[in-house]
């Protein structure tokens, strides 16, 4: 029997994707103001005294035994070290690269649980996983952003609607354009000067031959 959706449910998912998002983009600012370990500890102990309070406030009972135990050692691992870690990695990573890291994460706990028996290898599975790597395709700085904005204007009567895969295919492709021109013109500007007594070939009428240096008159040929 499958539970159907309702909009709650939606609601908290895109709440859940926006705040995941824009994670990466405020802890790279709160690396600009504080040491990582410090705002990754301060982060967590803030929220930890917001859910203690809140659990008293509703009355929630807190684990004890194993429970409490194994609360524990997840939140040390999958919350005190993983974000240690992550606020850490942003010190020298840009957000964008982090999160197409983080992105990864699904074929990774597939792997996990497939080496402990929790769940079988599907192809449903796999598909899934590299979807969610593979639907990010571009990452690029602030300053390669500015200065791609000048070429998306000059291509605005080719690409109407500005699409940046469509706009940096085209700047790529004239780029490209333009080295191989140069390098060709560098080329002929390296290469030796033709003698006085040579015509080059493509400047020459259809049908005549090159002539022999030998054959040319003495007052003709080249004094040097």
């Amino acid at each position: 029997m499958t539970r159907r959706l309702d909009s709650k449910t939606h609601a908290a998912c895109a709440g859940a994707v926006a705040i995941g998002g824009a994670n990466f983009i405020a802890v790279s600012l709160s690396n600009r103001e504080l040491p990582p370990f410090f705002g990754a500890a301060l982060r967590f102990a803030l929220a930890a005294a917001l859910f203690f309070i809140m659990a008293r406030l509703w009355r929630v009972p807190l684990a004890r035994g194993r429970s409490a135990a194994g609360a524990a050692v997840y939140g040390l691992l999958g919350f005190g070290a993983s974000y240690a870690l992550l606020y850490y990695s942003l010190v020298g990573l840009a957000a964008g690269t982090a999160a197409i890291i983080v992105a990864a994460v699904p074929l990774f706990t597939l792997a996990i649980a497939v080496l402990q028996g929790q769940e079988r290898l599907t192809v449903r599975g796999v598909v899934a996983g590299a979807l969610v790597v593979t639907s990010i395709q571009f990452t690029a700085s602030v300053a390669a952003r500015d200065r791609f904005r000048p070429a998306q204007d000059l291509l605005r009567h080719q690409i109407p609607d500005g699409d940046p895969a469509k706009n940096f295919d085209r700047a790529l492709t004239v780029l490209v354009e333009q080295l191989v021109e140069s390098k060709v013109a560098a080329r002929r500007r390296a290469a030796p000067p033709l003698p006085r007594n040579v015509v080059p070939y493509e400047s020459r009428p259809s049908g005549v031959a090159p002539r022999d240096p030998r054959t040319v008159p003495p007052r003709a040929r080249d004094p040097g």
